[in-house]
């Protein structure tokens, strides 16, 4: 099963595949577009890549707002891709991304490794 990864923020967007539904690498970072531009580029990557479900990183310790706004932000993924979207608990991934980092590079790009960490979370649990 292949299934993507998708560590939403407010300036960038993780993105991280699985194509053997056990290992999950970053697939890159994505400048945070207006959520009709986001979800055209990410049906296009679900096309180009086949892929079958995806995960988003649920902020657990956000406020009743942001909470509201993120399920409604995954309903939207469901509406545009008509694949699964399963949600999982995100917090600390992005802090712990950037711990693993090996150098300043590396850690400029922490959202593709939060990505990573969470749908490597959601993995572990099928």
């Amino acid at each position: 099963m292949i299934v993507l990864g998708l560590d939403l923020g407010r300036k960038n967007i993780g993105v991280a595949i699985s194509r053997s539904g056990v290992l999950a690498e970053p697939f890159g970072v994505w400048q945070a577009l207006p959520v009709k531009e986001f979800l055209k580029q990410l049906h296009a990557l679900i096309i180009k890549e086949r892929v079958e479900r995806v995960v988003v990183g649920f902020p657990k310790t956000a406020n009743a707002q942001q909470k509201k706004e993120f399920r409604a932000l995954a309903e939207r993924i469901w509406q545009t891709t008509k694949i699964p979207v399963s949600e999982i608990e995100e917090d600390f991934s992005t802090e712990e991304a950037k711990s693993t980092a090996k150098n300043k590079n590396e850690a400029a790009h922490h959202d593709a490794s939060a990505a990573q960490i969470i749908l490597e979370r959601f993995l572990s649990e099928l």
